[in-house]
């Protein structure tokens, strides 16, 4: 985490902002506090909603699945930030997303704040995709990504949500508009995995590549 950590702090990170959101190679479960992502909370900053609250019985009940037990709301787990022309919406599909949830109340209330002559784009980030055609990390087999989509995408929808930025797909992949809402996975940043280049058979891509490493593409 320190090694690379100081490399987005030397390469020039430290003088251009940058919106963070956890995903799950950034869980790991400490044993002694029970709690999670605690390198990610300590070493990035972000917009806050108010001081994070964090449980300590993180719980994981299924790497495989994804299938998690445990809350990490508010602080740096999700968040709104206005930019220029753009509210965001940062989520996180790794703490507690039913009905009634911290999140689900959060994200009502922050929806209900865009105020689109002000910010005419409203941009949701998310760290797995909801909709993709990657044969990898398709959500109807991710217990967390579903909770997420459930409770976060109507909503979304009923706002008139632009577009929604994900990775953990490594490789790239821009999404017709579902229900008025476009995705783009930009997971082709990648890691020691390599990218993705098996794709599922769809009509709703419009583009997508796992042949390079990168940001952006058409």
């Amino acid at each position: 985490w320190d090694s690379f950590g100081r490399m987005f702090d030397e390469d020039g990170c430290a003088e251009l902002p940058w919106l963070v959101i956890p995903g799950n190679h950034e869980i790991e479960p400490d044993m002694l506090s029970g709690q999670a992502f605690l390198p990610y909370r300590r070493r990035w900053k972000t917009p806050e909603v108010q001081p994070e609250q964090v449980a300590s019985d993180f719980e994981v009940r299924n790497w495989a699945t994804y299938d998690f037990k445990g809350r990490f709301d508010f602080g740096g787990s999700f968040y709104g930030a206005r930019i220029g022309p753009a509210h965001f919406v940062a989520l996180n599909p790794y703490t507690e997303t039913h009905a009634g949830s911290a999140q689900q109340a959060w994200l009502r209330s922050e929806l209900a704040t865009v105020a689109r002559g002000e910010t005419p784009f409203l941009i949701a980030l998310t760290h797995a995709p909801f909709r993709h055609t990657s044969v990898k990390h398709q959500s109807a087999e991710e217990i967390a990504t579903q909770g997420l989509q459930r409770m976060a995408e109507p909503l979304l929808i009923d706002a008139r949500a632009d577009f929604v930025l994900s990775g953990h797909v490594h490789a790239y992949e821009r999404i017709a508009p579902v229900s008025g809402v476009r995705h783009f996975i930009v997971g082709n940043g990648g890691n020691l995995e390599g990218l993705y280049g098996e794709w599922l058979e769809s009509n709703i891509s419009e583009y997508r590549s796992g042949e390079h490493y990168g940001w952006g593409a058409p």
